[in-house]
C-alpha cells in the first residue's frame, strides 16, 4: 500500500515537472506576427502624396500583448498622416484610432518615424497602418518598418519629376 502511494506521488511530480517545463517554453516563445510594407503605386510624381500601407498580422491562436510597429521615414519626405485600423479575421474592424500612432519628428540622427502602438492583436486580426507622405525630392523612396518581435518590412516607390 505505502509503494501505490510512493509511486502515485512520484507519478504526479512528474506531471507537474512537465507541465512547468512546458509552461516555461510558451511563456519565452516569440509569436508568431506577419509584418508586410508597400503601397499600390509603382510611381508618383513629385510634391503628390504616396500612401505607405503596413500589415501586422497575429497568425496565434491567442491573443498577443504590447505589439507595436515602428516606421522609419527616408530623408526627401513630408509626414502628412497615419491612421491605423484593426480588423478581426472575419474582416470585420475592431478599431479605429490615430491617436495610437505617433509622428517623431527627425533629429540629426533619423528623417523621422511613426510608431504605432497597437497593444493587444487578437487571435487571426490584422493591424493596417497607413503611413502618407509627400515626397519632396526626386528618386525612389523606402520605408523600414519593424514590430515588436523582431519583424522587418521595407516598401518602396518610384517618385518622378514634375
Amino acid at each position: 500500500m505505502m509503494k501505490k502511494r510512493i509511486m502515485a506521488v512520484l507519478a504526479l511530480a512528474m506531471m507537474i515537472a512537465v507541465l512547468a517545463a512546458g509552461t516555461a517554453q510558451a511563456g519565452t516563445r516569440v509569436p508568431s506576427l506577419t509584418l508586410t510594407n508597400g503601397t499600390g503605386d509603382h510611381s508618383v510624381p513629385l510634391n503628390g502624396t504616396v500612401a505607405f500601407t503596413i500589415t501586422e498580422t497575429n497568425n496565434e491562436p491567442f491573443a498577443v500583448d504590447h505589439v507595436q510597429v515602428l516606421d522609419n521615414l527616408p530623408p526627401g519626405v513630408v509626414f502628412e498622416k497615419a491612421t491605423l485600423n484593426i480588423w478581426d479575421q472575419n474582416g470585420a474592424p475592431l478599431e479605429h484610432s490615430q491617436e495610437q500612432c505617433t509622428y517623431v519628428p527627425p533629429d540629426q540622427n533619423t528623417y523621422g518615424s511613426v510608431m504605432c502602438n497597437i497593444g493587444t492583436l487578437p487571435p487571426g486580426a490584422t493591424a493596417v497602418i497607413d503611413v502618407v507622405v509627400t515626397p519632396v525630392q526626386p528618386g525612389v523612396i523606402t520605408t523600414n518598418a519593424y514590430d515588436s518581435v523582431g519583424n522587418s518590412a521595407s516598401g518602396s516607390v518610384l517618385v518622378c519629376p514634375a
